[in-house]
């Protein structure tokens, strides 16, 4: 039976286990991410508006006493609460690097994999060209070799094949089982076997045949 090709399934299993473990720290740096933008974008405009209300003070439009120092207080306002958004944008700055190094190791392991994937991916591809090409090297012989069955054998072998659109002929396992539907076999179809006739399985109708001992 051909070997099972491996195509990272494994490694595929890893990557999810790591992302899984690895969530809750990313969706608390996206969190924090997402807040310093936020907090960026606020101050900016913050400082747009105390540059404005800064040079409504100074240059002559503000007329009264009482205006002016409400504007004032506005100013002083707009102040503490830039310095509260700058403030908390150095807190991000100093957490969001460190968030980052937690997820180091298993973007390193994410991406080690993913390579480990794609070479064993290449190597896949490589073995089902071969495959290709050897199967159409035997269908391109398959007349040569079907020219030596018998011709009742032949037609039996293809009628069974494409009822099962599978191969028309499995092997028995243990001396008592069809590897390919698995059904125990009864006596008088091992007994027919042991005399080399044509015997097919009663479940599959699959021609069956005894594995061929190695020489030890």
């Amino acid at each position: 039976m051909a070997k099972a090709v491996d195509s990272g399934q494994a490694e595929l299993e890893q990557i999810r286990r790591i992302e899984s473990e690895a969530e809750p720290t990313r969706k608390l740096l996206a969190s924090r991410q997402a807040e310093l933008a936020d907090l960026e974008r606020r101050t900016a405009e913050q400082s747009d508006r105390l540059k404005l209300d800064r040079s409504a003070l100074y240059d002559g439009t503000i007329k009264g006493a009482k205006e002016a120092i409400d504007l004032e207080k506005k100013i002083a306002s707009l102040e503490q609460e830039i310095e509260a958004l700058e403030s908390r944008q150095m807190e991000l700055l100093e957490e969001i690097p460190n968030i980052e190094k937690q997820l180091r190791p298993a973007r390193r392991q994410i991406r080690d994999l993913k390579a480990a994937i794609q070479a064993k991916r290449a190597l896949a591809q490589e073995s089902l060209n071969r495959w290709k090409e050897e199967h159409a090297a035997r269908l391109a012989d398959r007349p040569r070799i079907a020219a030596l069955v018998p011709a009742d054998l032949l037609a039996r072998y293809d009628s069974v094949r494409k009822r099962t659109g599978t191969p028309a002929m499995s092997v028995v396992q243990n001396e008592s089982a069809c590897v390919a539907c698995g059904v125990v076999l009864p006596a008088r179809t091992l007994d027919r076997l042991s005399q080399d006739a044509l015997t097919a399985c009663e479940q599959c109708h699959r021609i069956l045949f005894l594995p061929v001992p190695l020489d030890v």
